[in-house]
């Protein structure tokens, strides 16, 4: 196997980018939230820097800080707060399922806060922090502000595009991992149908009506051509910016470990699909882990409890003479 772990440049950017961090406190995340929600609470003035900076740039590191690290030791924030925003801050973590010195972007962290508190009375109790805090909390404010911080790309109009391109190439070029999503989308069979938010179906039609086509399995979505349509695509830097983007590297790597090749290799189609069939019965251990630990490492939607893969593997192998 040869080396392939090159950095891009654009690989060299994001890694400039990473170093660095803005250290917030958990329940300052709804304070930001508020203020570009056009709350005019005097008493959150003091980030709205910090807020601006997140609504114009997504990629944003944010460090989580509070009154403890996350062994439960006092940190040098323990004197400057009272009891109860020492309490808000950890119910907060809590329900994030962060620890105190969490890292995430800002794209992310804002995504898994509207996930889990999507109303301010959810883990605030209004009468208890007006009377701790001095200012009544902006539901409003914090709903409007949202869309601000939760940041999805509108990649609609490269669906055509990127449908021709796979329609008209001699070569195909896919994420190793998305040939598992492409069975599992082709679990309704005949019944499937293209869909805006990427180019699964269009993958799969190519493949069936050309199965000796030459495709080229890549480690990342630099190459691939399911990605472009995603809301989650980050054309300018042709990368995943979704919540599962780590989990979905760890699914790349999986495939290619257990089928013993390596990023940037080439096969006919059909033999391609017969490889991973012959070896990967089922997504468990690689889509669907069996358990829940970060937000990040969430099993995909609907895999091995509907059995999506196992039906589409019988589907593709019946259309494609593959015993």
């Amino acid at each position: 196997m040869y080396v392939f772990n090159i950095l891009t440049k654009e690989d060299e950017k994001m890694v400039n980018h990473g170093n660095h961090v803005i250290e917030v406190r958990p329940v300052e995340l709804l304070y930001i939230q508020m203020l570009l929600g056009g709350s005019g609470i005097d008493k959150l003035a003091y980030l709205k820097i910090t807020a601006d900076k997140l609504k114009n740039d997504p990629d944003e590191k944010i460090k989580l800080v509070t009154s403890f690290d996350d062994n439960g030791n006092k940190t040098d924030m323990y004197p400057k707060l009272n009891l109860y925003e020492m309490k808000i801050d950890l119910d907060i973590l809590q329900v994030l399922g962060y620890v105190p010195g969490s890292i995430r972007t800002s794209r992310v962290m804002f995504e898994l806060l509207n996930q889990r508190i999507s109303e301010l009375f959810s883990v605030l109790d209004v009468d208890t922090f007006t009377e701790k805090m001095g200012f009544i909390p902006d539901n409003t404010a914090y709903k409007s502000g949202k869309k601000y911080l939760v940041y999805m790309y509108d990649n609609s109009l490269v669906k055509k595009s990127s449908q021709s391109l796979i329609e008209t190439a001699d070569r195909l070029y896919i994420r190793m991992h998305h040939i598992l999503c492409m069975t599992c989308f082709m679990d309704k069979g005949d019944e499937s149908k293209s869909i805006n938010e990427d180019n699964l179906y269009e993958f799969w039609m190519k493949i069936k009506d050309n199965p000796n086509i030459i495709i080229t399995v890549t480690e990342g979505c630099e190459k691939c051509m399911i990605c472009p349509p995603c809301s989650y695509f980050d054309a300018s830097d042709k990368r995943c910016v979704s919540q599962g983007a780590l989990r979905d590297r760890k699914k790349d790597l999986d495939i290619f470990n257990i089928l013993g090749i390596s990023p940037n290799e080439s096969f006919r189609a059909k033999d391609l699909l017969i490889m991973i069939y012959n070896k990967i019965h089922t997504v468990q251990g690689i889509c669907d882990y069996g358990f829940e630990t970060l937000p990040e490492w969430k099993a995909c939607q609907g895999t091995n409890k509907y059995g999506d893969y196992e039906k589409g593997m019988k589907y593709i192998k019946s259309k494609l003479g593959i015993d």
